[in-house]
């Protein structure tokens, strides 16, 4: 059974969601029922008088009816389609294959210069044995004194 607080949250992105597709709709329909200014929001007056020259174009709904359906029946046999190979097709799990791991993103990785390091390491401390020497040139150099 699912807790207040997840049914709470399943209502609000349902009502979220019904709002975010209503309120186009309902403005269109406003706007088709406006048979003032055009320009005028809110409109002006209110009629069906839009509505009296749509037999005239029968021909276009004809055509959005024909597309609409043709797409839903497309989308319906694709579905089917889809879930039959997935559900239906016999699956081996393959051990010699896996995720390509070179292909993640290190969101925590430290920011460099533009120039990276070698093997992307930070820098390490070292002596200036390059400028003075190797410690034995040094302890030579003492016993020379």
């Amino acid at each position: 059974m699912a807790s207040w607080a997840s049914r709470l949250l399943a209502a609000a992105v349902g009502g979220g969601a019904a709002v975010l597709v209503l309120y186009p709709i309902a403005f269109l329909v406003q706007a088709s029922l406006s048979v003032g200014d055009p320009q005028a929001r809110p409109p002006e007056a209110y009629g069906l008088d839009n509505y009296a020259e749509l037999p005239r174009y029968a021909h276009i709904f004809g055509n959005t009816l024909l597309v609409a359906v043709a797409a839903t029946v497309v989308a319906i046999v694709v579905g089917f389609v889809m879930a039959w190979i997935l559900f239906n097709c016999p699956r081996q799990i393959d051990l010699n294959h896996r995720t390509q791991a070179w292909l993640t993103f290190d969101g925590q990785a430290a920011t460099r210069l533009l120039g990276k390091s070698i093997d992307h390491a930070q820098a390490k401390p070292g002596s200036l044995s390059w400028f003075l020497g190797r410690k034995e040139r040094l302890h030579s150099a003492f016993q020379n004194l």
